[in-house]
């Protein structure tokens, strides 16, 4: 696929197909910085390989989140499994106390949620075994939602998960921003990288990034 329109999609082959709706799912891959190091071993799509440790091929060197993948576990890269393995390599490992080597990392599935626009959301919570010391056994009409109280419940998970109290006032000040007077649509270019513009004399009027 080459172009996109509001009515039809090209293809590299020049067919073009009429649709209204195009669904987009191109996966992951490493940031460029992950596929220029040659020195550690990696996974067969490119990422940095970690045992349970979150150790690379060279033990002086953790790695943790989207750039790495544990070997033999099929963990999802997400933000949760990115925060869960920082936690983990903060206490376990950096900050150990004792000589005992460190427990081996476990991940934590606390389900999904996704925005699909408007004032709605999907939560699934299907995989979902536990809740603190509680093993759940419940039925799908309770651990999968959709509709406006889903987007209320991951509005609410993503105020609480902001790190610092200024950053929980200002963006529920944004939002009602947003609501009142719709998103706001201003590109911010990095001036100190020109290499990364296409061409200089657009900025401003129509500036395209080359990454």
């Amino acid at each position: 696929m080459v172009e996109v329109h509001k009515d039809r999609v090209v293809l590299s082959d020049g067919q073009v197909l009429k649709t209204n709706l195009v669904v987009w799912n191109t996966g992951l891959k490493p940031v460029q910085f992950i596929q220029d190091i040659e020195n550690l071993e990696k996974s067969n799509r490119g990422y940095l390989l970690t045992d349970n440790t979150m150790k690379t091929s060279d033990p002086n060197i953790f790695a943790i989140g989207d750039c790495a993948e544990v070997k033999d576990k099929n963990y999802l890269q997400t933000a949760q499994q990115a925060e869960q393995q920082g936690k983990y390599l903060a206490k376990e490992v950096l900050n150990k106390k004792t000589s005992n080597p460190p427990k081996e990392y476990s991940y934590f599935h606390r389900g999904i949620m996704a925005y699909i626009g408007g004032f709605s959301a999907n939560v699934d919570m299907t995989d979902v075994k536990k809740l603190g010391p509680i093993n759940l056994k419940l039925p799908s009409s309770v651990t999968t939602w959709q509709g406006i109280h889903s987007f209320i419940a991951w509005r609410s998970v993503y105020w609480t998960m902001l790190g610092r109290w200024h950053l929980r006032l200002q963006v529920p000040v944004d939002w009602t921003k947003s609501l009142i007077w719709g998103r706001d649509s201003s590109i911010f270019l990095n001036t100190r990288r020109p290499e990364h513009i296409k061409s200089r004399s657009t900025i401003g009027k129509d500036a395209r990034l080359t990454n």
